[in-house]
């Protein structure tokens, strides 16, 4: 086997997955391919948060993620301070969030932020 600083990360998730597959503890697994204990803990570690940041990924691409944002040009519910006006955000299901006093100028900023 390669040393283990010169296997690639497709090759300790191969191992990690082998592991998993295998039943066997994270230690007695390492001993077994002749890797320090610490070392297979790392590509476990490793292993499983790309693991999470893949199904982070899938999962902001499913029906959860944000929807587009539409302004509609009624009535400003103008407070008298300069800027500022209420904000009302509507879900599809009726859900209705309202909030007074926003900075406009703010909100903006954020939008464009992302």
């Amino acid at each position: 086997m390669k040393r283990t600083s010169q296997l690639t990360r497709k090759e300790k998730d191969a191992h990690v997955e082998a592991w998993e597959a295998s039943g066997l503890a994270q230690k007695e697994y390492s001993l077994r391919i002749n890797v320090n204990y610490s070392t297979f803990k790392n590509w476990v570690h490793f292993y499983r948060r790309a693991q999470a940041h893949d199904q982070a990924m899938v999962s902001s691409e499913d029906e959860s993620s944000f929807l587009p944002v539409t302004f509609k040009a009624e009535q400003p519910a103008v407070t008298g301070r300069t800027g500022t006006t209420e904000l009302m955000i509507t879900y599809p299901n009726g859900v209705k969030i309202s909030c007074s006093g926003i900075n406009t100028g703010q909100i903006l900023q954020l939008i464009k932020h992302y």
